[in-house]
């Protein structure tokens, strides 16, 4: 498992330190989730063309295929531990089956999501089951798509600086269009106002979702993207002013934790 924790630690540290200060017999199989997750999330970015991120996502739906058909569970580490977690918590297929789909949208297409709507469905085929199966890990079946959409629409945020470095958009298009920038604008860097007037009106979206309820560690996550959201406000709603880390967040989260 040590090897899963520093890849966690490494790809997606907000959800590591969430995991960590979760109750210790969930822990490891939190963990699970979340590398997986790391797995699947960046393919997109990383090859150089779609039928290779296909493959890539194929040999993971190959992989649940021998764990829900009860077969030994492939030489992987990350692969074993998810074949673990499913078997003590039976967690539903369905729900990996969304997230494998949701990042086959991101091979179709690179340069952004059609509407609002669009967007919310997007969230809600790679966030969203990922909350949905830690919850059930953690004994909860409290409905956390509201938080589950806070997080990922948070993190999409921040990531706006990597993802134009790769040439990539993961917006939803017509927002964008509101305030006059087309995807172009928003790949050169330029109007540079207009992007702060965009910033502003998606983190007032974040703000309005309801607070997270039930399992510790998505009351946790939903700590993370508030406090992300919190300080970009107070930079003025400019994303190269948000650090890569809050250095304070362990602490937080840790108190947090011991509050319950």
């Amino acid at each position: 498992m040590s090897a899963i924790i520093q890849q966690i630690r490494q790809r997606d540290y907000d959800r590591y330190i969430c995991c960590l200060c979760a109750p210790r017999t969930m822990q490891e199989d939190l963990m699970a989730l979340v590398a997986f997750n790391s797995e699947i999330a960046p393919i997109a970015e990383q090859v150089s063309e779609p039928m290779l991120g296909h493959i890539r996502l194929a040999w993971w739906r190959e992989a649940l295929d021998e764990i829900y058909a009860g077969s030994a569970p492939r030489n992987h580490i990350v692969v074993q531990a998810l074949a673990v977690a499913i078997g003590a918590h039976d967690l539903p297929r369905d729900l990996f089956d969304r997230m494998l789909e949701g990042r086959m949208m991101d091979l179709e297409s690179k340069q952004g999501i059609q509407s609002w709507e669009d967007f919310l469905a997007y969230l809600d085929a790679t966030v969203v089951p990922l909350h949905q199966l830690m919850a059930l890990v953690s004994g909860s079946d409290t409905d956390v798509r509201d938080c589950a959409r806070r997080y990922g629409m948070a993190g999409l945020l921040r990531a706006m600086p990597y993802h134009l470095q790769h040439g990539v958009i993961r917006q939803p298009l017509a927002c964008l269009q509101e305030h006059g920038l087309s995807p172009e604008a928003v790949e050169r860097g330029d109007e540079t106002e207009r992007l702060r007037a965009y910033v502003m009106a998606m983190v007032e979206r974040v703000q309005l979702l309801p607070r997270a309820e039930g399992a510790l560690v998505i009351r946790l996550m939903d700590k993370v993207a508030q406090s992300y959201m919190g300080l970009l406000i107070k930079r003025d709603y400019q994303l190269s002013a948000l650090p890569a880390r809050l250095p304070w967040l362990p602490l937080r989260l840790w108190v947090m934790s011991l509050r319950g």
